[in-house]
């Protein structure tokens, strides 16, 4: 039996998830010296601007269910 996990759940999973590899990828690159610091360093970026990514998504997505709720309740309202 596979376990279907919601938008929201998904969301906060995946963006738990690119937080903690880039503060790896930091974590990494202060253990480090150059000229792999900087490749770290880039890595660490890429993974923040995925986090960054998936916080809008989230956010946008979000308030587009809350827009489709009021519609909701709109219109069995006007029913």
């Amino acid at each position: 039996m596979r376990l279907r996990l919601s938008d929201a759940t998904t969301s906060a999973v995946l963006l738990e998830h690119y937080r903690a590899q880039a503060e790896m990828c930091h974590q990494m690159a202060r253990m480090t010296v150059s000229p792999f610091k900087e490749g770290w360093l880039e890595f660490a970026a890429e993974w923040t601007k995925l986090a960054r990514e998936q916080e809008e998504n989230a956010k946008s997505a979000g308030s587009e269910m809350l827009a489709g709720e009021s519609i909701s309740a709109n219109s069995e309202n006007d029913g």
